[in-house]
């Protein structure tokens, strides 16, 4: 007789969300953020997602900062693309920032201002990953 073995297995979100609504293009975005917070975001590779629906690739533009000093890292992902949306469910949101590491509870909020006072911006707002129903879509293998 064959044992089955359930795999119980359960993502760990461990990342803070903020949604950003700009009318800039990426590049634009990053070099607001760059310049006035002193980060030093840089392009990546895009970030790939299979849709299940279409049964296709979608590829969004992604740009990572590390923060060695602070042991913090940052991608700031297009929600929008030519094959449709990252997270369906935020259509009106043009960019998600993705921040994990080791920071202060009340960074969320500090940074979310930061990042409302640039021109670039035109809102930012912190986003429970939990509630979301395609969370899975910001996992990076």
């Amino acid at each position: 007789m064959i044992k089955k073995i359930k795999l119980d297995y359960k993502p760990d979100f461990d990342f803070l969300l903020i949604a950003i609504v700009s009318f800039e293009k990426d590049y634009k975005l990053v070099w607001d953020i760059n310049n006035s917070l002193n980060f030093d975001f840089v392009r990546e590779d895009d970030y790939k997602v299979f849709n299940t629906k279409s049964k296709s690739e979608q590829t969004f533009p992604s740009f990572v900062f590390k923060n060695h000093d602070q042991y913090i890292n940052y991608r700031l992902l297009t929600n929008k693309s030519d094959q449709g949306f990252l997270l369906d469910e935020l259509k009106n949101i043009d960019y998600l920032l993705l921040i994990r590491g080791d920071f202060l509870e009340e960074y969320d909020k500090i940074f979310q201002k930061k990042l409302q006072k640039l021109q670039s911006v035109q809102s930012a707002f912190i986003i429970e990953v939990k509630k979301l129903k395609a969370k899975d879509r910001l996992l990076e293998e």
